[in-house]
């Protein structure tokens, strides 16, 4: 079974995708996934990878009982420019609903993996980049549609961000201690 994402997007809304959809024509010129900010792009002047991070952190900062990648809550500590799309673990559903400000740029991924020093992954940069990349596999062959058109090459949009800083609260979903950690991200 080929895990699935689909999303409706309102055309004065953009994706950022890990996916990272945007409203800017410019973004669109030879790209097989207008609207879709390529892989080696910037969106808002901030480098693809670095997006992982951030996504990973507004995931992290919400409470186990109230998480999006859990509940239906994906509207939970969102903020402009940027709105964060959750996604769900291998064969589960997610069925979610989000009232979008218009303009606002979406991230979607298909599937995503941190790996931190908090949870035992390693170290060093190298020891957590090594932990992500042997998960990348799981996300090769997924299928995302958006506004009912399928997302091309999406294997394309795999990568393996830097290390960041993960902040993760009481009660969070990676269910270790509350605080900063050492984390590297991708999918």
């Amino acid at each position: 079974m080929v895990p699935r994402l689909a999303l409706r997007v309102g055309l004065r809304s953009a994706l950022l995708v890990a996916l990272i959809l945007a409203s800017a024509p410019a973004v669109s010129a030879g790209n097989p996934n207008p609207g879709i900010v390529p892989p080696t792009g910037h969106a808002l002047g901030v480098p693809y990878a670095d997006w992982a991070g951030r996504w990973w952190n507004w995931v992290a900062s919400v409470p186990a009982a109230t998480n999006p990648l859990l509940v239906d809550n994906c509207n939970v500590n969102q903020h402009r420019p940027v709105w964060f799309v959750p996604h769900t673990f291998f064969g589960n559903t997610l069925s979610t609903s989000c009232t979008v400000p218009t303009g606002t740029w979406l991230l979607a991924t298909g599937g995503g993996v941190e790996c931190s020093e908090a949870e035992g992954n390693g170290t060093t940069e190298a020891q957590l980049r090594a932990c992500v990349e042997s998960f990348l596999p799981l996300f090769l062959n997924v299928r995302i549609t958006v506004d009912g058109r399928d997302v091309q090459n999406v294997d394309r949009y795999l990568f393996v961000g830097g290390l960041y800083t993960l902040n993760l609260p009481a009660d969070n979903i990676v269910g270790v201690a509350a605080g900063p950690t050492k984390s590297v991200a991708g999918g």
